[in-house]
């Protein structure tokens, strides 16, 4: 009789240590985001506007995840630094995103419109010259339409916010090698300069355009060219058109963390 008491008293001691075991669970779960580990909606992040620097894990707010740079706030939507990655790609590579974010990328249009659809945001294209020397325009109000209308990219007019001139143009659909949207007529401007964009009759730029490893285009726009008569020093053909740029880079940020300049 004895040992039958013992055996019971064990059996309920176990179960007691198997309840506060649950309870501390229990606990735990319902102060999570106070004591306790963050829920899945505060550790992932819409974009990069309180993010550190570095490579990040994105959800925007339609539930599309995908990585991306962050530097100084901003996500980076484009790269471009060392001829490593041929931008002259197809329509389907500019929809997903192609190249390493630690290096020469594109996030893809699908992600970037992702973003841009959450609310007001700014885009910021930067070239840094051979001398070197970084300007940048921002484009206020940004948006890209979705792929049945070409990805076209519209902002608020004039875009005048930034260091350099605007080159690019109001709500053109883009155009690569083998989805001919600009308005050349029987041309195809990204194959006549090797190198997609948003075009209308082809060139005020090229920021797709072949990497050239000098500050010389081999001939106008064909190199990553920026039509804004910067640096004024070089070669006088309109627009600057022979100038092949180091580096280029594109990135958004939510417009109320951007600073008025």
């Amino acid at each position: 009789m004895q040992d039958s008491i013992s055996s019971l008293s064990e059996d309920v001691a176990g179960i007691k240590a198997d309840l506060a075991v649950i309870k501390d669970f229990i606990m735990e779960r319902e102060t999570c985001g106070t004591a306790g580990t963050k829920p899945p909606s505060d550790v992932l992040a819409r974009d990069c506007s309180e993010l550190s620097d570095g490579v990040a894990d994105i959800i925007t707010e339609s539930g599309r995840k995908f990585q991306a740079k962050c530097e100084d706030g901003w996500l980076i939507v484009a790269n471009r630094e060392d001829g490593s990655v041929d931008f002259n790609k197809n329509w389907q590579d500019f929809k997903d995103g192609f190249g390493s974010l630690n290096g020469e990328h594109f996030l893809g249009f699908e992600n970037i419109r992702s973003v841009l659809t959450q609310g007001k945001y700014e885009m910021r294209t930067s070239f840094t010259s051979w001398e070197p020397e970084t300007r940048y325009i921002d484009y206020e109000n940004v948006s890209i339409s979705d792929e049945a209308t070409g990805y076209r990219l519209k902002y608020k007019w004039p875009a005048t916010k930034g260091t350099m001139n605007n080159a690019n143009g109001l709500d053109l659909a883009f155009t690569t090698k083998d989805r001919d949207n600009d308005s050349c007529g029987d041309c195809n401007c990204a194959i006549d300069y090797k190198g997609p964009g948003w075009f209308g009759r082809c060139l005020a730029s090229n920021q797709f355009g072949p990497y050239i490893h000098n500050s010389t285009c081999p001939e106008p726009y064909f190199c990553m060219t920026w039509g804004s008569g910067w640096p004024e020093s070089l070669d006088g053909t309109k627009y600057n058109s022979k100038y092949s740029f180091k580096a280029m880079d594109m990135k958004i940020k939510p417009s109320n963390t951007v600073p008025e300049k």
